[in-house]
Formats: C-alpha cells, sequence, structure tokens
C-alpha cells in the first residue's frame, strides 16, 4: 500500500465544513474535531514564511515567464496563500515530489476557512 504523508487543503477544508455544519445542526458533538483538525494541519498549510520558496525556486530549472506570468517578488506575494498539497510540517517542502503553493486550493480552502471561523463564537 502507497504511503500518503501529504493531504490537499480542501479536503481539509471540507472536513471542517462538514463537522461544523453537523455540530450546528446537533447531528453529533465534531467540534473538538474540527479544532484539532484546524489547528494540526488547516493552520499549517498556510504560508506564513517564504525563505524556503526562493530556495526551492534556486534549484528549479530556469524557464522564461510567460506574458499571463510574474515573477515579480513571487515569495513576497505567496504570504497568506494555502499550500495545495502539504503535510503538517513545513519540512515536506524540502522534498522535491511536494507540489509548492497551489491556486486550485483556493475555492474550497476559503470556503472552509469562512465556515470555520464564522463558526467560532
Amino acid at each position: 500500500m502507497p504511503h500518503f504523508d501529504v493531504c490537499e487543503t480542501d479536503t481539509i477544508a471540507d472536513m471542517l465544513a462538514m463537522a461544523l455544519k453537523m455540530s450546528a445542526a446537533g447531528v453529533a458533538d465534531y467540534w473538538d474535531d474540527a479544532d484539532r483538525w484546524t489547528r494540526n494541519h488547516f493552520a499549517e498549510s498556510q504560508i506564513t514564511s517564504t525563505e524556503w520558496i526562493n530556495r526551492l525556486a534556486e534549484r528549479s530549472p530556469k524557464k522564461p515567464v510567460a506574458w499571463n506570468e510574474t515573477g515579480d517578488r513571487v515569495a513576497e506575494r505567496s504570504i497568506g496563500a494555502f499550500a495545495g498539497w502539504s503535510t503538517g510540517t513545513i519540512s515536506a517542502w524540502k522534498r522535491p515530489s511536494i507540489r509548492a503553493p497551489s491556486s486550485t486550493a483556493a475555492p474550497g480552502t476559503h470556503q472552509g476557512r469562512c465556515i470555520t471561523f464564522g463558526s467560532i463564537s
């Protein structure tokens, strides 16, 4: 069986949304689960430091920037974004097989974040 040590951030957001909605609806009490997932992985998937981005870029093959792309302050502009595939720690970024920030994580991740923080009373 393959070893999966990463998780797509949208999946975490979906788990949070379901746990919070079912708790609010009285199906069961999933508040502690949602709290654990938020603290132990969801929050850790948000990019708060950028030194690794520049190191990763230095090791990556150089390619021209297309007309609809930018290479301007990429690391600085990534602060606050969510990793598309991440572990609970930044150590996974040292491995070249782990993908960097992904715009595909945006819709579900932001919905999950809104539901999560909207449920705090």
